[in-house]
């Protein structure tokens, strides 16, 4: 009995030596592919052991730094999603995103990354800065370079800087003109600025390329509504309301319409049983 434990431990010593052995032998690039192929499969914790051990191998492997930060994105997107704590765990992210491009200043996806996350963090002037840094190193007329300007666009949007962010959207538009998304979001600026019609057919652009933008339906009938256009309103707010259920401000906005063409001109049942079909 005795010799029978004696050899299975020697059995196992064996196997963890040779595991042991094994990893020494493991390269910064082979942790770093261990580490993306764990990140992609949800395994966040697994990948930042993997990216720290490339980083123990080679501590200036921007690759290793920056895929370890993105990791810590995503970490904090669902802890953030299930209400858990998720600030630290960007923080430590953005701190890897940093290491990352002091190794490679030109390196224009971490720059794009470490933006995407300030954005997140609500720090737009930073996030701004890191878009710029993004673009400057993406050749012009690169798909990505559109990326890059529509999220610099978003984040100047949000400090009410509308007149600099469509100036961004029109530079994403100019490389690529079927992003649904930089549609709508140059129509959020021109609605901002009063330019309703501009924003309308903004609005038309992003319903073109995709048909069931609940949202865009929405939005565009708020505008129409601002404009006097009550009739194509409820028809933007109930086509969205019919995309998206779930969608509380488009019943709301079908009302609101509807007690608006009841004060300002006399319609008839039929025509009100007429709009709310």
């Amino acid at each position: 009995m005795l010799r029978t434990i004696f050899i299975l431990a020697l059995v196992e010593l064996l196997i963890l030596s040779t595991y042991s052995l094994g990893e020494q032998d493991v390269s910064a690039t082979d942790w770093l592919d261990r580490g993306n192929s764990y990140s992609q499969n949800g395994f966040y914790d697994e990948a930042v052991k993997c990216y720290d051990n490339a980083l123990q191998k080679d501590p200036r492997y921007p690759d290793a730094w920056y895929n370890r930060g993105l990791t810590l994105y995503y970490k904090g997107l669902r802890s953030k999603a299930l209400d858990n704590p998720y600030l630290d765990i960007y923080n430590e992210a953005l701190k890897s995103y940093n290491a990352a491009v002091e190794i490679n200043p030109n390196y224009a996806r971490c720059w794009f990354s470490r933006g995407v996350l300030l954005s997140d963090l609500g720090n737009y002037n930073d996030a701004v800065e890191s878009f710029d840094r993004a673009i400057e190193n993406i050749p012009i007329g690169d798909r990505f370079r559109a990326y890059a300007l529509n999220y610099r666009g978003r984040a100047l949007y949000l400090q009410h800087k509308d007149i600099d962010a469509i100036n961004s959207y029109d530079g994403a538009i100019w490389i690529d003109q079927n992003l649904t998304y930089v549609w709508y979001n140059k129509a959020l600026a021109l609605t901002d600025l009063g330019k309703y019609d501009e924003a309308i057919k903004s609005y038309d652009k992003a319903i073109d390329l995709y048909k069931d933008y609940a949202y865009a339906y929405n939005n565009r009938g708020s505008v129409r509504f601002i404009l006097g256009r009550y009739d194509e309103a409820i028809h933007d707010f109930k086509q969205a309301s019919m995309l998206d259920p779930n969608l509380t401000e488009a019943y709301y906005n079908t009302g609101l319409t509807l007690q608006k063409l009841g004060l300002s001109e006399k319609y008839n049942r039929s025509r009100y049983e007429e709009a709310i079909e």
